[in-house]
């Protein structure tokens, strides 16, 4: 499939969307949202372009926003950071710039807050984000995955003590800390058992390493 996306908005009562693996281009429409019941968009590898709507920060339904390998470019919105229920955030191989948010400690708050914890991934390689990282992403509920090399971060700063303090032995039943992929050289992971150090080009292990952990 490609020619530009749908106008999801037309769609009310959506809950899921895939558009996933195609050649769809243009922009991500905005009307994305009005989606009040939209737990899932899938958007990855395709051709899509512009930015990453703020307007997907009013969709509070949201538990996973999935839009890597496509040609996005400006900031990820503080309102997206903190989605009260969203457990994914992948925007892996873009061209997304500016700072992590702060507010991203506030990423699916909804889950401990309701007594239902849930494990929390961020893909963030491959883009061209830039400056320190928020300490809040050591805030965040049941933190699992964390991936940053590929970016234009401020060279030779560490982990943030707040990540590093998180605990990191891994289990199924467990919401500790499994996975930071960093460059180490940009970012130094290694206060973290958790820290896999690689080099700053976007390359397939984290994606087969998750691809093999199954669906979040």
């Amino acid at each position: 499939l490609d020619g530009p996306l749908p106008d999801f908005g037309a769609i009310p009562n959506l809950v899921y969307v895939d558009a996933s693996g195609n050649d769809f281009s243009g922009t991500i429409p905005t009307t994305v949202g009005s989606l009040t019941r939209l737990r899932v968009i899938d958007l990855g590898r395709n051709e899509l372009s512009g930015p990453l709507p703020d307007e997907l920060g009013q969709a509070d339904r949201l538990e996973r926003i999935i839009v890597n390998h496509n040609n996005l470019e400006g900031t990820i919105s503080s309102d997206i950071a903190s989605l009260p229920r969203l457990t994914q955030l992948n925007v892996r191989n873009n061209m997304l710039d500016g700072q992590i948010p702060e507010s991203i400690g506030e990423m699916g708050n909804y889950w401990a807050e309701n007594g239902t914890r849930r494990k929390k991934t961020i893909l963030l390689d491959g883009n061209e984000l830039e400056g320190d990282l928020p300490e809040t992403i050591g805030s965040i509920d049941g933190l699992n995955t964390l991936s940053l090399q590929g970016n234009n971060f401020k060279a030779n700063q560490f982990l943030p003590q707040t990540i590093c303090d998180l605990e990191t032995f891994p289990s199924d039943d467990s919401f500790n800390l499994e996975k930071i992929f960093s460059d180490c050289e940009q970012v130094d992971c290694r206060c973290s058992d958790a820290c896999q150090c690689i080099d700053g080009s976007p390359i397939g292990t984290v994606h087969e390493i998750i691809a093999q952990k199954g669906p979040f």
